[in-house]
């Protein structure tokens, strides 16, 4: 299609829509909370949670960490796939499971100007985030791994890439693009990351 610039593109739909650097966003948040007096305490990680004594009037739970002990009246867990470490009973409710990532950079590339999301199909589909030094970051690769759930599913070790997907982005622009087929954009960096699912 010419309006997308894809191969085999059935259909195309344009809208307008926020980006988010999540990492950007937290780190912002953290130095303007550490200006207003917050005491952040990092590499500190919370060994159990558990309910405040009877007589307690000032706290509900009590945060037991490598450190000390936190009396809190609210504890919020931010972990992600990991929660089960935590909260065992979580462990069938949030499940981990693991994605891959790749930055695609080159001399003479076509600069997006767009993010992508494209659905190759009925489970499997692709997102692409231009970024500002003119490299193009992917996700998905599905078709690779989305059967050997092993690799994947119920699996928080981001040690290891996902060896069904590894291949995937080479040549990926050249192969979905049209205009791209002389361009040397190639896979530069591949890293693997834990999510969950929530069920």
């Amino acid at each position: 299609m010419d309006v997308s610039g894809i191969r085999g593109a059935k259909s195309c739909l344009t809208y307008n829509a926020a980006r988010l650097w999540p990492y950007r966003l937290v780190t912002h948040l953290l130095e303007k909370a550490v200006s207003l007096g917050i005491n952040l305490q990092t590499y500190t990680p919370v060994t159990s949670v558990s309910t405040a004594s009877t007589d307690a009037k000032d706290h509900r739970w009590l945060v037991a960490t490598s450190r000390g002990s936190v009396k809190a009246d609210v504890v919020v867990y931010a972990t992600n796939g990991y929660t089960s470490a935590l909260l065992p009973e979580m462990k069938d409710k949030i499940v981990p499971v693991k994605g891959i990532v790749a930055r695609l950079a080159g001399t003479n590339m076509e600069r997006l100007t767009n993010s992508y999301m494209m659905r190759l199909s009925e489970y499997e589909y692709d997102y692409m985030i231009p970024r500002p030094d003119g490299s193009v970051i992917i996700g998905g690769a599905k078709q690779g791994f989305f059967k050997n759930l092993d690799e994947w599913f119920d699996n928080s070790d981001d040690s290891n890439l996902i060896k069904g997907a590894r291949r995937y982005f080479d040549g990926y622009m050249q192969r979905h693009f049209y205009g791209w087929d002389n361009t040397d954009v190639r896979t530069e960096d591949v890293w693997t990351g834990s999510k969950y699912n929530s069920s």
